[in-house]
């Protein structure tokens, strides 16, 4: 377990990421991250936009088009 000190940066409290867990998080200074806090856990997960999430998309690692048909009070009739 990494031990980290709180600082106070404006009106906000600042957590520094190690350099180790920031690698192996994926993440760097510039990323963007999601926080979620759950009784008194913070956790930190990196934040993925679509445009990332886009960019990684390929005819080898996507699945053929699946035709559902017409499903339920979805379906609008113009």
């Amino acid at each position: 377990m990494t031990i980290a000190v709180l600082r106070r940066t404006g009106g906000s409290i600042t957590l520094s990421i190690p350099k180790a867990i920031a690698q192996t998080m994926g993440v760097d200074a510039s990323s963007s991250v999601s926080l979620s806090v759950t009784g008194r856990t913070l956790s930190v997960t990196p934040a993925y936009s679509i445009e990332t999430l886009l960019a990684g998309l390929s005819v080898e690692n996507s699945h053929e088009l699946i035709e559902a048909g017409d499903r339920g009070a979805e379906r609008i009739d113009w």
